[in-house]
């Protein structure tokens, strides 16, 4: 595709195109109270080669957020996301190629704590 972007694959080195506009929506649940939501926010944004973070709705516990990234596809930043969001013992549900939805272990008022600032 000329003039698309283009990253390289850390395994191979290959060049692989990027997500669709860099952007990929993230369904995460379940959150009890909304509190939950800001904490974990805050440590979304500690994520390498996030650049934009744009909460759209939060719902029975869902969150829905819209996510500026340079991964090369949205199954590169699942597996990111559960390795940078481990203290939230994150796990993958499902990978579209837009959308990734992780299903959270309940959540303890330490997690924010747990996470390292960069």
């Amino acid at each position: 595709m000329p003039g698309a972007a283009v990253a390289s694959d850390p395994n191979t080195g290959a060049a692989t195109p990027w997500l669709s506009g860099g952007q990929v929506t993230l369904l995460v649940s379940p959150f009890r109270h909304f509190g939950d939501v800001q904490r974990f926010l805050e440590d979304l944004a500690k994520v390498p080669l996030i650049y934009d973070i744009k909460p759209r709705r939060f719902t029975a516990g869902r969150l829905y957020v819209i996510l500026g990234t340079e991964y090369p596809d949205a199954k590169a930043l699942a597996d990111r996301l559960e390795t940078e969001l481990a203290p939230y013992r994150p796990t993958t549900r499902s990978v579209q190629s837009d959308l990734i939805e992780l299903l959270l272990a309940p959540q303890t008022s330490a997690v924010s704590e747990a996470v390292p600032s960069s």
